[in-house]
This record gives C-alpha cells, sequence and structure tokens, in this order.
C-alpha cells in the first residue's frame, strides 16, 4: 500500500541474508584514550568502544553476500560495499521502502 509508513528494525548478524535490504544504524570505533599511555603503572592500555550514529548514513544497501562477520553490499549505483558485523550495527528496510532508492532515476542535487 502506497503511503504506508514502516519502521528499520535491528537485524543480527546471523539474519543478514544476501538479497534483503539493510542500512547501516551505527559504526562502533576502538580508540584508546591518551590517559592511557601517561599512567603505566595502571597496566596495559585498553581501547575503549565508541558508537557512532553520526557515521551511519542510513543509505539504502542490498546484501550481496554474507560470510559472518563480513558482508557484501551494493547500492543504488551498484558500488560494492565491505561491512564487517563487528563494527557495524545494521538495521533491516521495508522492500518497498529500499526499492526507491534502487529504481528511482537519479536526481541531480542543487
Amino acid at each position: 500500500m502506497a503511503g504506508e509508513m514502516t519502521a528499520c528494525r535491528r537485524i543480527a548478524p546471523e539474519d543478514v541474508r544476501p538479497g534483503i535490504f539493510i542500512a547501516v544504524l551505527s559504526v562502533v570505533h576502538e580508540v584508546y584514550p591518551p590517559a592511557a599511555f601517561e599512567a603505566p603503572w595502571t597496566g596495559p592500555p585498553r581501547p575503549v568502544r565508541i558508537t557512532c550514529v553520526r557515521c551511519a548514513d542510513g543509505e539504502p544497501l542490498r546484501v550481496v553476500s554474507v560470510c559472518l562477520p563480513f558482508v557484501q553490499a551494493e547500492d543504488a549505483q551498484g558500488d560494492l560495499r565491505r561491512l564487517d558485523l563487528r563494527q557495524h550495527v545494521l538495521g533491516r528496510l521495508d522492500e518497498s521502502y529500499a526499492m526507491e532508492a534502487f529504481t528511482r532515476p537519479e536526481r541531480s542535487e542543487y
């Protein structure tokens, strides 16, 4: 039905299958805090995990192949992206929503 509201739901890595539409919801970065190197008596430095929502563009992607933890997906222009599910949090998109990006002619930006 046209105009129906749908929702993007987070998807577990084991549920990612070729042919489904996904979007990156967030990216997890591991960084070492600068203070960790200034205090050697506390033990070896440990990375801190930071979840970045701004790093995710929400672009609809179609899954091409899966070999956990890696996923190959293509965007609407046919470019391949390789995603590491240890770092990327994915959401499953409604097929009708994603097909808009894949079938609509490209528009020029002003």
